[in-house]
């Protein structure tokens, strides 16, 4: 069995995780709509412009 103190360690490093992770999500939407607004807006590729995002 884990003590407290364990498992509250690992809860605070899960949601540590799961800030950062959204974080990085957060920023990968700006960089992709950036991207997006430089080409023109063109309809249709949003998983393209997220992927480069993504990658950079």
């Amino acid at each position: 069995m884990k003590c407290i103190r364990h498992l509250a360690c690992t809860n605070g490093e899960a949601r540590t995780q799961e800030h950062m992770a959204q974080a990085n999500e957060d920023e990968i939407r700006t960089y992709a709509h950036q991207l997006w607004e430089k080409a023109g807006r063109p309809e249709g590729c949003d998983k393209e412009f997220w992927e480069l995002a993504r990658q950079e």
